[in-house]
């Protein structure tokens, strides 16, 4: 099983640009395979949406760096990591716009790069961004498709109801053929099905053992790679992470957490604590 961390970022919070750099060289350098960065545009004062995986710790001016432009900075100091998208919102981007500049990381990072999607759980964000809230669902699902023809075909075309074009010469293509892996990120039974119908893998998320083999058994075979953030010490982590290895999960992402200790030990504590576990799996 695979071992990566997710790395959220955001300038204001004395986490900056050259830090991030720093933790995604350190994160290479002591072995760990995939570094994640989340999305928000925005969050928004006094909103009612309820985060739907545990309780979310924002601090007085909450914001992280845009995922594809966090993900080329990393990708300029690094070699072997793969860069994914921990999850980007899908239904919040204009499909063609977003191809290319997926495009373009995957270029600088050599082929690096998983595009991890979601519909979004803040609908006070949408309404900011000006972006319907209603059938979020139906635009991923028909953005997914003109993300596959932008990278795929030599000419591309799409009639939807949320994207329409034809004739498009959408070029250069990715440096992955095909494009990057989409994988399909939530819990829920609608995010199931969209991975089991759309994507190259599933990113879930705080979910408990008993939680990750029912969402296996729902995905038909779909690669699952499974996050959750822990600031507590490493070693308890290693029992979860060898239980969702017995069950088929591809890849571990962690969200170290706490400040109390600086970011480059706490991936050096990460990936020594779970070395034990990526042997085991014959990915040591």
């Amino acid at each position: 099983m695979r071992i990566g961390a997710t790395l959220a970022f955001d300038g204001g919070r004395g986490r900056g640009m050259a830090e991030l750099a720093e933790a995604s060289e350190r994160a290479e350098a002591v072995g760990l395979d995939s570094l994640w960065f989340p999305e928000h545009v925005v969050f928004v004062e006094g909103a009612r949406s309820q985060y739907p995986y545990g309780t979310l710790a924002m601090g007085k001016r909450p914001g992280v760096y845009d995922p594809l432009i966090a993900m080329t900075v990393a990708a300029g100091v690094t070699s072997r990591v793969r860069l994914g998208t921990g999850v980007l919102i899908l239904p919040q981007r204009e499909p063609l716009t977003l191809a290319q500049q997926v495009v373009a990381v995957d270029h600088a990072s050599g082929g690096r790069v998983d595009l991890g999607i979601g519909v979004g759980w803040l609908r006070e964000e949408f309404e900011a961004l000006g972006v319907p809230w209603a059938r979020r669902g139906a635009r991923a699902d028909e953005y997914v498709a003109a993300l596959r023809t932008a990278w795929r075909d030599e000419v591309s075309n799409l009639t939807g109801e949320f994207s329409s074009f034809a004739g498009v010469l959408a070029y250069p293509k990715p440096a992955q053929a095909g494009g990057p892996p989409i994988l399909v990120g939530g819990n829920t039974p609608a995010a199931l099905d969209r991975a089991r119908r759309l994507g190259d893998g599933w990113f879930g998320w705080a979910l408990t053992v008993d939680e990750v083999a029912a969402a296996i058994d729902a995905l038909g075979g779909v690669p699952a790679t499974v996050g959750l953030a822990w600031p507590r010490p490493f070693d308890a982590l290693v029992d979860y992470a060898k239980a969702l290895a017995q069950l088929g999960v591809r890849e571990l992402v962690v969200a170290p957490g706490t400040r109390d200790v600086p970011l480059g030990d706490r991936l050096a504590g990460l990936a020594e604590a779970l070395d034990g576990v990526r042997a085991s799996t014959g990915d040591g």
